[in-house]
């Protein structure tokens, strides 16, 4: 697969990551958010999976039966984004680069499996 197919999947996980933390915030199954959007149970779990695409129109809907603002939604992501940006650019210049590296694949490796 190539970086840009491994993009687009990470980022539905993300989002669908962000989707089942507000609805677990606003105390709601799957089961009632899927009825307040006239979506199915599947796709809502799908979607929270990162298996399924969502549209920006499903999105809103979504954000709206959570009673979530789109652009408070989307601000939780960017967060993320930019903490990883500020560590790798620390990572970057420190003089310890390689050591730091190679404990973070090791890291890394060992919570994949």
């Amino acid at each position: 697969m190539d970086g840009r197919n491994d993009m687009k999947l990470a980022q539905m996980e993300e989002i669908g990551k962000h989707i089942a933390n507000y609805r677990k915030k606003a105390g709601m199954t799957q089961l009632e958010l899927a009825a307040k959007t006239d979506l199915s149970l599947q796709h809502i779990g799908y979607i929270e999976n990162g298996r399924r695409q969502v549209t920006l129109k499903t999105l809103i809907n979504i954000t709206n039966a959570l009673e979530v603002n789109l652009s408070t939604f989307f601000l939780g992501i960017e967060r993320a984004d930019d903490q990883v940006g500020q560590l790798v650019t620390k990572l970057e210049y420190h003089p310890k680069k390689e050591t730091y590296l190679t404990i973070f694949n090791a890291i890394l490796d060992a919570s994949s499996d």
